[in-house]
């Protein structure tokens, strides 16, 4: 019996946010200047498609990344607090773009699921999970994994 299933995918973005903190809050220290999200998010965005995921998650990736920088990166002192926030920011819209495909491209994403012999339990759950108050709560999630994160990273 396997503990992954549908909720376990949904949330993914929100968990991987936590060890993804620790190594962004140690860059973000020794590079604290502007485009450092966007370039992060643009290699990010490669690998994604490079391993062939929905084309929502990278242009998230890289929207992310130029919102961060412009928006919390852009003042004139980077502080942790910024580099902080500007992170879990980051992470709510990466979850957001991750989950995106399900709701919003509902038959490709059946499609490449059942393309890859996903039994069709896990594709309803995954369906049905995906309803619009759950898309905030995985939304929050991701910008609460990004603060988690993102603590522990400026104590490493």
């Amino acid at each position: 019996m396997s503990v992954a299933g549908p909720v376990t995918n949904v949330f993914y973005p929100a968990l991987v946010a936590i060890p993804n903190g620790i190594v962004m809050m140690l860059l973000l220290a020794k590079v604290p200047k502007k485009g450092v999200f966007t370039i992060c998010s643009a290699i990010q965005a490669i690998l994604f498609l490079l391993v062939g995921a929905f084309w929502f998650i990278p242009i998230g990736l890289v929207i992310g990344g130029v919102i961060c920088d412009f928006l919390v990166m852009g003042r004139k002192e980077i502080t942790m607090k910024s580099m902080m926030a500007a992170y879990a920011l980051f992470s709510a819209i990466f979850a957001f773009s991750a989950i995106c495909p399900i709701k919003f491209l509902q038959s490709a994403f059946v499609g490449a699921m059942e393309k890859n012999n996903i039994a069709p339990e896990y594709i309803e759950g995954m369906l049905n999970i995906t309803s619009v108050p759950m898309l905030l709560v995985i939304v929050a999630a991701g910008l609460v994994g990004g603060l988690i994160g993102g603590l522990i990273g400026q104590k490493a």
